[in-house]
């Protein structure tokens, strides 16, 4: 049992690696990492959905909305993400 929620305790703190606000230059992606696995997505089409996320290792996968799908970003070295068909994604200050 305790392994166990050490091991929640190690994933859900992994997902606070993201936590802010990232978006594309064009402004077509905005991701707001809440931290514990939620986000707020973002597409000016779309309009705004919560998702969640996990993080493992350098990457992030963003379980999206209904036909979006999931979307697999790489952590980079400068804590962008890039990945799917997106521009990379950069944290907002």
């Amino acid at each position: 049992m305790f392994a166990m929620i050490a091991c929640t305790g190690l994933l859900l703190a992994g997902c606070d690696k993201v936590k802010g606000t990232y978006s594309d230059p064009a402004g077509a992606l905005t991701i707001d990492f809440k931290g514990g696995g939620k986000a707020n997505m973002s597409m000016p089409l779309a309009g705004t959905k919560e998702v969640t996320y996990d993080v493992s290792g350098d990457k992030v996968t963003v379980h999206g909305p209904a036909g979006v799908g999931d979307i697999v970003f790489t952590i980079n070295s400068d804590g962008s993400l890039s990945g799917g068909s997106f521009a990379t994604l950069k944290k907002k200050d």
